[in-house]
């Protein structure tokens, strides 16, 4: 994604947490900015590894508790079947549905 389309979004989840009056750490915009910052979907011990450039003692339950957040906000979405993440281009519309073709070769996701 282009690093404008991901300021966007993170100013997006900034005004949303605000609004909701959640708070938007600064380890969670981290995840986030990581997520969105990916052509493909992403696990979380990869997130931790890439989290780990910027901040070298994190721990897997800095990345699983900042996914929940996400998750819950409706910032990411959870690819079950690979366990991984993708960013969510449409949570400004909770009641959005989306659509992801997984490719059973190389787990890469596209949204229709």
């Amino acid at each position: 994604m282009a690093k404008q389309d991901q300021e966007k979004i993170l100013s997006q989840a900034k005004k949303i947490c605000q609004a909701r009056n959640v708070r938007l750490t600064p380890q969670r915009e981290e995840v986030l900015r990581l997520i969105a910052a990916q052509p493909c979907s992403i696990s979380a011990y990869d997130l931790l590894d890439l989290l780990r450039i910027s901040e070298p003692q994190a721990k897997p339950p800095t990345i699983y508790r900042g996914l929940e957040f996400l998750l819950e906000q409706g910032f990411i979405h959870k690819i079950e079947s690979t366990n991984s993440y993708v960013i969510c281009h449409h949570f400004e519309d909770p009641k959005h549905t989306s659509v992801m073709l997984i490719c059973d070769s190389c787990g890469s996701v596209r949204r229709k």
